[in-house]
């Protein structure tokens, strides 16, 4: 079969000249002018003048109070957003392109550093609006939230955050745009006069307001929310705590101690009444005695006239270890996390524990990107309503630990050599060296000093053979402070 090529006609402007190909060998096709394909959205060609016909998800929207509820309630939830807010909060830097001066983007970094203090209703600032896009995130499935404009529009006021649940969306076939509502309750309707009077949605504006699902295989911009699939794991945990608890209330944690009195005879003259009566307050003053006296490990009776007898509730509660991390396991997985980070069972080496701390990490890029996502669209309409002239702002994390740090710079480092040992050998050039180390361009066409490739690489060997030194001349110290024998051959290892 032969190879099929595709040439695009353009309806303006010249292309450049390039040899014929045979019909056999070439399909000719046009570009569209707009999409082809079409969302399978059954509901989304109603007319919204009338009624919106908003897009539904997958999952129903009242789950997602559910989650918040348990973040509140569940140690399991709330140690899982929790940790991964802290990793994932790392701070971070402020980057501009290439044509703002540094003197400029010092002005521009402080003024930011100033006006985002306020961003946050009841937040210190941007490390505030870090922390709730995440639990935002987890909790409803989004970051959901409006960049609200002072009313002089000299700059951002405060990001609101709103409710995943209460965002609904609309497709325009018209635009191939997706739209964006918030739903309020009835009993608002009547105080806004922007909403649909049919089902009290608020068209949100494309440029203040913004929406990133974290979750989803479709077109639909609809987040899942990530702990759903947690949540029947997390009834069967609550299930099991309050069996347990019903347990321990009635039985006692170990097990219950019976006592049996004697019974006294009736006083002559006495109705039977007064007797039942005192046979009560006989008993439930005993229950008190015994009562205190378990407390101090005492119990005192009459011989004859009182039988204690201790009831054990279980004779063995190893299996009941086993459940709990089973379903503590179940629980985690749900949770987007390991049992190890919410207090489960522990086992496995170190360095296991290691790599699925290290895979933890490298996870959190991806909700930093979406955090990124909302900070720099506010960045970029604080600082254009402010005056300033740039072309683009951009956010950076830094690494969450210092370990991170060490791997970073070391890769730095070594990509560095080889970007320097590529421009020596006259592969790239020096706007393509500064691009393979992150950098828009160079500053200098020509490298401050001269670059020898074979000095680089006897540079780099004879590190190498330094810190091999460094490491046996380590090995031998160590071993020479052991307690325990070295070996059969009573040798140092070198």
């Amino acid at each position: 079969m032969q190879p099929i090529t595709f040439s695009i006609f353009r309806a303006k402007g010249k292309s450049k000249k390039a040899s014929t190909p045979s019909p056999k060998e070439e399909s000719v096709v046009s570009p569209p002018a707009s999409r082809v394909s079409y969302p399978n959205y059954s509901n989304a060609f109603s007319d919204l003048k009338d009624s919106l016909a908003f897009i539904t998800p997958s999952f129903a929207y009242e789950y997602i109070p559910v989650i918040r509820k348990l973040l509140a309630v569940n140690s399991s939830v709330s140690l899982a957003v929790s940790s991964i807010a802290q990793l994932a909060n790392t701070g971070y830097r402020i980057k501009f392109d290439t044509s703002v001066s540094p003197d400029q983007a010092t002005a521009m970094r402080t003024h930011l550093e100033l006006v985002s203090k306020q961003w946050g209703q009841g937040l210190p600032g941007i490390h505030g609006l870090i922390n709730k896009l995440i639990y935002q995130a987890f909790i409803g499935g989004a970051m959901s939230g409006e960049w609200a404009l002072k009313n002089d529009l000299s700059g951002v006021a405060y990001l609101a955050f709103i409710k995943p649940e209460q965002i609904r969306v609309t497709f325009d076939y018209q635009t191939n745009q997706y739209n964006y509502w918030q739903v309020l309750s009835n009993a608002m309707l009547p105080l806004l006069q922007k909403a649909d009077p049919s089902t009290g949605a608020i068209k949100l504006n494309p440029f203040t307001y913004q929406y990133y699902g974290l979750v989803g295989d479709t077109e639909s911009p609809i987040g899942i929310p990530p702990f759903l699939s947690a949540l029947d794991d997390l009834q069967a945990q609550i299930k099991m705590l309050r069996n347990i608890g019903f347990v321990s209330d009635q039985l006692g944690i170990m097990g219950f101690l019976e006592v049996l009195m004697a019974k006294p005879n009736p006083i002559e003259g006495e109705s039977r009444g007064a007797y039942e009566k005192r046979l009560v307050d006989l008993l439930d003053t005993a229950k008190r005695n015994v009562q205190a006296g378990v407390k101090d490990g005492i119990v005192a009776g009459y011989i004859d006239d009182h039988e204690f007898d201790f009831h054990a509730s279980t004779k063995d509660t190893s299996g009941v270890a086993d459940i709990f991390d089973i379903n503590q396991r179940m629980v985690s997985n749900g949770l987007q996390s390991s049992p190890q980070f919410l207090g489960g069972s522990v086992g496995g080496t170190e360095t296991m524990i290691t790599v699925v701390f290290s895979k933890m990490i490298s996870q959190l890029t991806d909700i930093q990107t979406y955090v990124r996502a909302i900070l720099e669209r506010g960045f970029f309409l604080e600082l254009n309503l402010a005056g300033y002239k740039f072309k683009k702002v951009e956010m950076e994390f830094n690494t969450s630990t210092f370990t991170d740090e060490v791997k970073l710079q070391q890769g730095v480092e070594i990509k560095q050599r080889i970007a320097r040992i590529l421009y020596a050998d006259g592969i790239i050039n020096q706007d393509q060296y500064a691009w393979l180390m992150g950098y828009e361009k160079a500053d200098k066409q020509e490298p401050r000093v001269p670059i020898d490739p074979n000095k680089i690489v006897a540079a780099q060997k004879a590190k190498q053979e330094k810190e091999k030194g460094d490491q046996t001349s380590d090995r031998k110290s160590r071993a020479k402070k052991k307690a325990v024998p070295k070996g059969k051959d009573d040798k140092t290892r070198s």
